[in-house]
């Protein structure tokens, strides 16, 4: 639990200095194999459920970037 949330918070900071963020970049700055790729959208699914972020492009249903929430 509190990983999540220093995964949460490192999501929000990366998210401060850029426009966006996707699966795989925040896989990668999680350092999450992408083998667990499933965790992150998960994580991602629940940060939008809070209002952290919101989704700021779909190209398909399974390619979305995510933005902080305005």
């Amino acid at each position: 639990k509190q990983e999540k949330a220093r995964q949460i918070e490192a999501i929000i900071r990366y998210l401060d200095t850029a426009d966006e963020i996707d699966n795989e970049t925040a896989r990668k700055m999680l350092n999450i194999p992408d083998t667990n790729a499933s965790y992150v959208s998960r994580l991602f699914a629940e940060m939008v459920e809070k209002e952290l972020i919101e989704i700021a492009n779909e190209v398909k249903h399974n390619q979305r970037t995510y933005r902080l929430k305005t």
